[in-house]
């Protein structure tokens, strides 16, 4: 295949598309939002068809250790492909086993996933943070005085300590988190002009070009 086909009309599209949706946000295009709508179904089809690329390929992968049997692997692959076929099938004709399915096993899984995350983030934070420095020493504040604010033992411990965590997360917490989210969102749109200019072809397979 030419580099026409796999490079140019690719990048010629992107930036077709990505300068047709950023002017038409700010401009009043007659019948523009038309096809805007349609380029959103668009993304939304080939998501769709990512999506079941994905499953496919979770089927081809873990259905290889099932045939091979993998030692110590291969029911666990019968164990996730029968999980997913299950909930597939349960989500396209059986509402009431889907809903049952993802409220009494899913939920809980992921809370007991959630909950082993936790303990292994503070168990390696306790292994790992030294206060060197003042910073060091107001974020261990800051992550203790979260922690006590989310456990129900905290109020009878002391009255005033949920209400510290809580004010150090909806205030300064709130305001650096602020700042991080708009300094992404500068980063996103330093690269989508990068991207619409030419400059960027990472998504073709290709290295992007300096300035």
């Amino acid at each position: 295949m030419s580099d026409l086909m796999k490079k140019e009309i690719p990048l010629g599209i992107f930036i077709l598309c990505t300068f047709w949706v950023f002017f038409e946000f700010f401009l009043n295009i007659p019948g523009g939002s038309s096809i805007t709508n349609l380029l959103g179904k668009w993304v939304s089809a080939v998501s769709n068809f990512a999506l079941l690329l994905g499953a496919l390929n979770i089927v081809r992968f873990h259905g290889k250790r099932v045939v091979e049997k993998r030692k110590g692997e291969w029911y666990h692959s019968i164990l996730i492909i029968g999980s997913m076929l299950v909930m597939f099938v349960a989500g396209q004709f059986y509402d009431s086993i889907f809903k049952w399915l993802y409220d009494n096993i899913y939920v809980g899984l992921n809370v007991a996933l959630m909950c082993y995350v936790g303990f292994y983030f503070y168990s390696a934070m306790y292994r790992t943070f030294k206060v060197r420095s003042f910073e060091a020493g107001v974020t261990l504040f800051a992550c203790i005085s979260m922690l006590l604010a989310n456990a129900p033992i905290s109020g009878a411990i002391w009255g005033p300590l949920p209400q510290i965590g809580l004010w150090i997360a909806d205030t300064p917490g709130m305001g650096a988190w602020r700042g991080f989210i708009m300094s992404a969102a500068l980063g996103m749109f330093a690269m989508a002009i990068r991207s619409a200019l030419g400059m960027e072809k990472a998504f073709i397979g290709v290295a992007g070009e300096g300035e």
